[in-house]
């Protein structure tokens, strides 16, 4: 998905040895290649207002945004979808409201002064030109008159879903998870500890700089990136580009995975473990950390979301 990780610092350097054959960034560099529809490039993106509680947002079961921690404040971000739309057509989307914490302290039920509203917003694109199109509003806050005053309607539950459809138009008919087998059925243990098995290895490419390694675990999800995003040759380069950085940071130390829970996604087609201790609640197992410039330690993290493929292998989808 969704994905890329967090912050990419652009300045670093990142060496390969001279003359040594790199087939997977070929691959890479070649996907633009395969792109179709370029001059029909569109993009969804979802616009973002919560505040006082903690959220997910997902789309087609695919998560898009989420927040877990202090609900003091309010969250304000907007973020393109075009990794959860496979289709033209009605687009299902869900968002789990929850209480969140204060100071420390989980609380037990809704604010009053929980804020929400969420539009999805068509951006279509056209050489250096880009046109918004119409924004479809999915939720904004509903109030009620308590004790004189309008406050959050669903103010102390504990858990609250809203959810609905919208209309995508998109040019490219992508099978993304759809091709994957239903993970549901498998038995959880056993699955459980092939997933474990799968984020183990991928974040030992990384400690082992193995980029031909990362470069064939992420090709089938990025040659359908290219295709949602519409990426020409330069977008290709700055994929592989930020695949580089990743391995150029400074004194880096892969973290072991752990704090975790497996979760599906994708109606069931779509398995992740993601971390339970906050305050990393929600985000990828597979971290990485080093210190900046400044000598401040700073953690990375990678998104891998898992499907099994026709030959019965998992393969990191998005």
């Amino acid at each position: 998905m969704i994905k890329q990780a967090a912050t990419i610092i652009l300045s670093m350097a990142f060496t390969m040895c001279k003359g040594q054959t790199n087939n997977g960034e070929n691959q890479l560099a070649s996907l633009y290649k395969q792109v179709r529809f370029r001059d029909r490039a569109v993009e969804y993106r979802t616009n973002i207002e919560v505040g006082a509680c903690n959220f997910e947002l997902l789309i087609n079961d695919v998560p898009v945004e989420q927040y877990f921690g202090d609900a003091e404040g309010t969250v304000n971000t907007s973020v393109p979808i075009n990794d959860a739309i496979l289709q033209t057509g009605a687009q299902h989307w869900k968002l789990i409201v929850y209480p969140g914490e204060r100071k420390g302290k989980q609380l037990e039920e809704l604010s009053p002064n929980v804020l929400i509203d969420i539009e999805i917003e068509k951006i279509t694109k056209g050489g250096s030109q880009q046109e918004a199109g119409a924004v479809k509003k999915l939720v904004t806050t509903s109030l009620v008159k308590r004790d004189g005053r309008e406050v959050f309607a669903d103010a102390g539950k504990r858990i609250v879903v809203y959810e609905g459809s919208f209309p995508a138009s998109v040019p490219y008919n992508i099978p993304g998870w759809t091709k994957g087998q239903d993970l549901q059925k498998e038995d959880s243990l056993a699955l459980q500890r092939e997933v474990l098995a799968y984020y183990q290895k991928y974040a030992g490419f990384y400690n082992e700089k193995n980029v031909e390694g990362i470069y064939s675990a992420v090709l089938a999800k990025e040659r359908e990136r290219a295709q949602y995003f519409f990426l020409d040759a330069e977008g290709c380069k700055e994929t592989i580009k930020d695949y580089k950085e990743f391995l150029s940071f400074p004194s880096p130390n892969v973290l072991p995975v752990e704090h975790y829970r497996m979760r599906f996604y994708g109606n069931g087609k779509i398995v992740a473990l993601e971390r339970t201790d906050p305050p990393n609640k929600g985000e990828p197992v597979t971290r990485i950390e080093y210190k900046d410039k400044n000598g401040k330690t700073v953690t990375e993290f990678m998104y891998c979301y898992l499907m099994r493929n026709a030959s019965g292998q998992l393969e990191m989808i998005r």
